[in-house]
């Protein structure tokens, strides 16, 4: 994989790592900051945890917000843990699974193969998976489900978000751009919640990359929503 495709897969990730913030997903992002150093450009990944940081202490509630103000218990959730709810993404045309790439603090992530310009790194799509204990009310949870889209720097709605659904799960999709390191990228998240082992699970699918790969994004976002596979 190109050293832009890596760079762009951890930049992303470690910009929207805190949607699911917990202590755990904290420490696991700045982990693995310190640990792909050398394949991505420090200015990358440190100028993602600037970002988190400021998407997380923005005037609108958030999902990491709620969790803290309500004292729910969050556990991040890795593919390779035995008894939580399996999450399967699709594969589009011209995208691949990121593999040994992906970054440990997120579930799974696809990353895409087609020709990029060198100025641009390859867009990704990162799926993040949490269990919350505790008294959640998903309604409430939901409504803070773009308040860390939105507090991005510059953020710029592509249109309203909006309540959807993903395999008969309630899902809420926001899209638009937003400016890192001067430069305008384009994101679109969509958050499923849904119950399991007698907790609830926050599915997070983070797209991200430049403006210019908005096209590319838009139809992978999509093909995801209607593709992935959710094992409860």
């Amino acid at each position: 994989m190109s050293t832009p495709a890596i760079s762009g897969l951890v930049a992303a990730a470690t910009a929207l790592s805190v949607v699911l913030a917990g202590c755990d997903s904290g420490k696991d992002a700045s982990a693995a900051s310190g640990g792909t150093t050398s394949a991505a450009p420090v200015a990358a990944t440190s100028s993602a945890a600037a970002v988190s940081s400021s998407a997380s202490d923005g005037p609108n509630a958030t999902i990491a917000s709620y969790i803290k103000d309500h004292k729910i218990t969050e556990q991040q959730v890795h593919r390779t843990d035995n008894g939580e709810p399996k999450v399967d993404l699709p594969k589009p045309d011209g995208w691949k699974s990121s593999g040994d790439d992906n970054p440990p603090w997120a579930y799974d992530s696809i990353i895409y193969t087609g020709p990029v310009d060198p100025k641009d790194y390859a867009p990704s799509v990162i799926a993040l998976l949490s269990k919350l204990t505790g008294d959640v009310d998903a309604k409430a949870l939901m409504a803070t489900a773009p308040g860390e889209i939105e507090n991005l720097p510059g953020f710029t709605p592509s249109g309203p978000g909006s309540e959807t659904t993903v395999r008969d799960y309630p899902a809420y999709r926001i899209a638009g751009t937003w400016v890192s390191d001067g430069k305008t990228k384009f994101v679109a998240q969509q958050t499923v919640i849904f119950p399991s082992n007698g907790a609830t699970y926050v599915l997070q699918l983070n797209s991200d990359g430049s403006a210019d790969q908005t096209p590319i994004i838009q139809a992978a976002t999509d093909a995801v929503a209607q593709q992935v596979k959710i094992t409860p």
